[in-house]
């Protein structure tokens, strides 16, 4: 049986939501996401 899932939708973990064109860069160090329509970033550190 074959299971559909939705695709392009929000999704939350750790308190921060990424949506669909968000773009997210992560390393030993910390992780960063860039929001592409409004242009804003957020920085998370360990």
């Amino acid at each position: 049986m074959a299971v559909v899932l939705p695709v392009d939708v929000p999704v939350t973990f750790g308190g921060v939501t990424f949506r669909p064109g968000d773009i997210l860069h992560a390393d030993g160090d910390g992780s960063r996401c860039r929001s592409s329509p409004a242009g804003h970033d957020l920085t998370l550190t360990r």
